[in-house]
């Protein structure tokens, strides 16, 4: 697509959004929370996304539209890959090797389509945050040399990803008392 849309369309009707990365990156941040409920996260997403309230008649098409726009007009195809990085966690990591692709402190940028800030985002070549990214998905194969073993024990409090599961809190407690159960730990 060779535009980069500030507006989407809801039943005919152009709505204004908040396509700058700085509300995205907030949205998909809300995304990765275990406390909030899948349509607690979509009321934000839209909430955040669309500059005026969304009548709950197009919320529905509202939701799918916000998808596609976060996903750079790519249609959601549901894909689940393991997660090697964490929009919340990583973002100070991100935000510095988005900067040194472009030449310029994003931030200081008065507005950055999220667009743009995405293919930014993917010509991101070596820095802390590719580092982190490629230890990650290297430490699940157990294979790191003795140099990336090193640099990761030098670095492990930002290599660990904070994984937060999809569980309730309930089933987290139960998960907790079965694990304690597996350590023969009795309640």
């Amino acid at each position: 697509m060779l535009y980069t849309p500030r507006f989407l369309e809801l039943d005919g009707k152009e709505w204004k959004i908040n396509a700058d990365f700085r509300p995205c990156i907030a949205i998909l941040q809300q995304f990765e929370r275990c406390d909030l409920t899948i349509w607690q996260k979509y009321e934000i997403m839209v909430g955040i996304l669309f500059d005026d309230p969304v009548p709950e008649e197009h919320f529905e098409q509202a939701v799918k539209m916000a998808i596609w726009f976060l996903n750079c007009g790519e249609e959601d195809n549901e894909r689940r890959m393991d997660r090697v990085f964490s929009w919340t966690q990583d973002e100070r990591f991100i935000l510095s090797g988005v900067d040194k692709t472009a030449g310029t402190p994003c931030r200081s940028l008065p507005f950055l389509h999220w667009w743009d800030f995405v293919n930014l985002f993917m010509e991101m070549e070596e820095c802390t945050f590719s580092s982190i990214v490629y230890l990650r998905g290297k430490m699940g194969s157990g294979k790191l040399s003795d140099s990336e073993m090193e640099w990761y024990l030098r670095n492990r409090k930002i290599v660990r990803l904070e994984q937060e599961d999809d569980l309730t809190p309930e089933e987290r407690r139960a998960k907790e008392r079965f694990t304690a159960l597996l350590n023969g730990k009795e309640e």
